[in-house]
This record gives C-alpha cells, sequence and structure tokens, in this order.
C-alpha cells in the first residue's frame, strides 16, 4: 500500500460488501472465508458505496449539472428528519 492518501485503488479479489447502512458495513468472503492476513488492523480499505445514501450525506449541498460540465442549480441538503 502506498503512503499517499490517494492511493492508487485496486479490486480485491475473493471479498465483497454484501451490506451497508450509514454507518458501517460488512465485508464478506465469496468462499466464505476472508484471509485476515491481508487486513491487519488499521489497515484502509477503500468501498464504493452501493446506494445513495451513504454518498449524499457526506455533503451540504448538490451541484446539479446539465449533463456537461455547467452548473445548472444547487440543492442544499435537507437534515433533521
Amino acid at each position: 500500500m502506498r503512503s499517499s492518501a490517494r492511493a492508487a485503488a485496486a479490486i480485491i479479489e475473493g471479498v465483497t460488501v454484501s451490506s451497508t447502512n450509514q454507518e458501517h458495513g460488512i465485508v464478506t468472503g465469496r468462499s466464505g472465508a476472508i484471509d485476515f492476513d491481508r487486513f491487519p488492523v488499521g489497515s484502509r480499505v477503500r468501498i464504493l458505496s452501493n446506494h445513495a445514501c451513504a454518498t449524499a450525506a457526506a455533503y451540504e449541498r448538490y451541484f446539479v449539472t446539465d449533463g456537461g460540465l455547467a452548473i445548472v442549480d444547487v440543492w442544499e441538503r435537507v437534515n433533521g428528519w
């Protein structure tokens, strides 16, 4: 693993995210077992969200485009519901 905070992404063969919510996710081995020697305590693993809630919650507003580079609107996030 590189020391850079923006290390190159790579697919980790044999593991999958089996479920997620806003706070955490469950990672399982496709064959049933995960080789934890590959992921010692403190390891950082980048997971791409499979649902908009976990991604959208990280931002205070959303920039709306017309499919190109032009920003056509800004949507403020609704909090506290």
